[in-house]
């Protein structure tokens, strides 16, 4: 019996070292099979990192072949997809991990779909603009040409002469105007009128003759053809309707015309400026400012400040609002008419800012030449064109001109045939000319004779931003960026001596206000745009004669410590940097510009 026993024990012993062998061997395979999976994982998460998606994609689908049941690689794979454009691949390979790995988180699925569907609208929209582009080489330009946006100069010896051609394009603006998640063109340019324009006119005049006309027309991507949609008179509402528009007459010594793209409450809006003054050979001024929209496929004014004439003297400004194309109130805003009645508003500078301040457009006058739009409103430039007066001979009977534009859309560099949407690819130096260019367009010396300029390192680029401050309250300040897409400056504007920055830190506070109204606003420089992060406003109200503070964080109201406190979450304003005390002339900002 205890032979027999012996035997038993000795069985059950080998059958368990075989059990544990084989356990042994299950572990290490499981082991081994988890040490290539991570492998494959880890491999792919490096060539992602260095954009080689070829290798990336490989490493996850060897990582799937491993383990079926895991998420992670069908995850990575789809980012894989997303960055290549293959949409319909990630949505594929989304839908495998809900059916084939362990489920899928609803958030995290949630996410991914939100990335295709992003990347696929922004897919379009980059296919929309390639489209827009290719049409404007091609087509537009070689049929049309582009206006002249200077710098140059010219003298004039009589009404009657002309020292520049500018007719052309002078912007093509690429943007969803309508809000309908597809991009439409704005092409602005300058035409000589047609002759039924003049109709019932005085067209014997001078100015009439050498007048010219800004035309907008809106173009649409239809069946994958580009087409205009609607044309329209780039000009102010006027019920008289018959001042012309001069715009480009070298009978007007001093010419502003400005064009920029607002949204107000989600919506955009296309807000023009135009300024004339006649002194050297002829005598009168004009000055309008009105809104106009695209909507329902047709290019519409929504309201205009509008001088019914031009004058000399007895100037008087009407109020229009439309809707749809028709009126629907006019009123006299201000007036400086003899025995007339003021207005609505005791001033033209109350006159301008309550008009459009009851549209939600934050305006105020600072100079004829210079844009009533302030850095309040969301917004970006256009184009901006100004001619001006330099000099009279002697005997006063010839005088100097100058022209200075600038284009914003990028235009201009396009036509050049030398970029990619705007972007100089082979020159490192494109927005030391850019620079150069925009300060030019900032009136020389006249404009800025006070300001004050310094180049700052905001972002984490090599390529600096360059701040401008002009000297006044009216004035403000700007900062700008360079924009590599489009080859083009981007200008942010600031309360007079309100910046503050983090260097190489990509933040930045405007903070400004008066009259017991605040604000900060924190912007980051993102693709080349200022981009609004954070802000908040401090609004006081008198009471009796007492005082009180209302504070408003990101649209929410909150008490004073929960304003100072989010505002210092967003950006150490311990750590700021106020670069005014570093600030140059002019002909310095260009010498360390060109320096760089």
């Amino acid at each position: 019996m205890k032979k027999k026993g012996k035997g038993i024990l000795t069985a059950i012993f080998s059958v368990l070292i075989a059990a544990l062998a084989a356990v042994g061997g299950l572990l290490a395979f499981r082991i081994m099979t988890l040490k290539k999976y991570e492998k494959q994982i880890s491999l792919g998460a490096k060539y992602l990192e260095e954009l080689d998606y070829e290798n990336a994609e490989i490493c996850f689908e060897k990582a799937i072949e491993i383990d079926e049941k895991k998420t992670e690689p069908y995850l990575q794979l789809s980012v894989v997809y997303v960055q290549q454009q293959r949409y319909e691949e990630a949505r594929e390979i989304l839908q495998k991990a809900e059916d084939t790995a362990s489920r899928l988180p609803e958030e995290v699925a949630g996410q991914l779909t939100e990335q295709v569907e992003t990347a696929e609208k922004e897919m379009t929209k980059r296919q929309e603009r390639e489209l827009f582009e290719a049409y404007l080489k091609e087509s537009l330009i070689p049929e049309r040409g582009l206006a002249d946006l200077g710098p140059k100069e010219g003298w004039m010896y009589s009404h009657a002469d002309t020292w520049f051609q500018p007719d052309g394009i002078l912007s093509a603006l690429i943007e969803d105007l309508d809000e309908d998640e597809g991009l439409e063109m704005l092409v602005l340019a300058i035409e000589d009128p047609a002759a039924e324009q003049y109709e019932g006119r005085p067209v014997d005049l001078a100015y009439a003759q050498s007048a010219k006309n800004v035309m907008g027309t809106v173009y649409e991507i239809a069946d994958g053809e580009v087409q205009a949609a609607d044309t329209a008179l780039i000009r102010e509402y006027n019920e008289k309707d018959w001042k012309i528009f001069t715009f480009t007459s070298p009978q007007a010594d001093r010419i502003s015309f400005f064009g920029t793209l607002l949204e107000v409450d989600g919506k955009k809006h296309l807000f023009f400026e135009r300024y004339e003054a006649a002194a050297a050979f002829a005598d009168g001024m004009t000055q309008d400012y009105w809104m106009m929209c695209y909507q329902d496929g047709a290019l519409q004014m929504e309201a205009s400040f509008t001088q019914p004439g031009f004058g000399s003297s007895d100037f008087q400004y009407v109020g229009y609002k439309l809707e749809e194309g028709q009126v629907v109130s006019s009123e006299i805003v201000c007036s400086e008419a003899y025995m007339e009645k003021p207005g609505k508003y005791g001033s033209y500078e109350a006159g301008v800012e309550g008009f459009f301040g009851e549209l939600g457009v934050q305006a105020a006058f600072t100079d004829h030449m210079e844009s009533i739009l302030t850095s309040e409103n969301e917004m970006s430039r256009i184009l901006d064109y100004r001619t001006d007066r330099t000099e009279f001979s002697s005997d006063f009977k010839s005088a100097k001109f100058k022209l200075e534009g600038t284009d914003y859309t990028g235009l201009h560099e396009l036509a050049g045939g030398e970029t990619d949407g705007g972007q100089e690819e082979d020159s490192a130096d494109a927005w030391k000319e850019a620079y150069l260019q925009y300060l030019t367009s900032k009136g020389g010396d006249r404009y800025n004779a006070a300001a004050e300029y310094a180049l700052l390192y905001i972002n984490e680029d090599e390529i600096p931003e360059l701040l401008i401050e002009y000297g006044t309250t009216a004035g403000g300040g700007e900062i700008c960026t360079w924009n590599e897409s489009t080859g083009t400056v981007v200008s942010q504007s600031l309360w007079t001596y309100g910046l503050g920055y983090l260097e190489k830190g990509n933040l930045l506070c405007d903070s400004g206000g008066h009259m017991d109204h605040y604000y900060d606003t924190v912007y980051q420089i993102q693709d080349g745009q200022f981009v609004k992060v954070a802000g908040g406003k401090t609004d006081g109200t008198i009471t009796d004669g007492t005082i009180s503070y209302t504070y408003t964080w990101n649209g929410e109201t909150v008490d004073e410590a929960a304003y100072k406190s989010s505002l210092d979450g967003v950006i150490d304003l311990d750590q700021l940097i106020r670069p005014y005390s570093s600030t140059v002339e002019r002909d310095e900002i260009i010498a360390q510009i060109r320096a760089k």
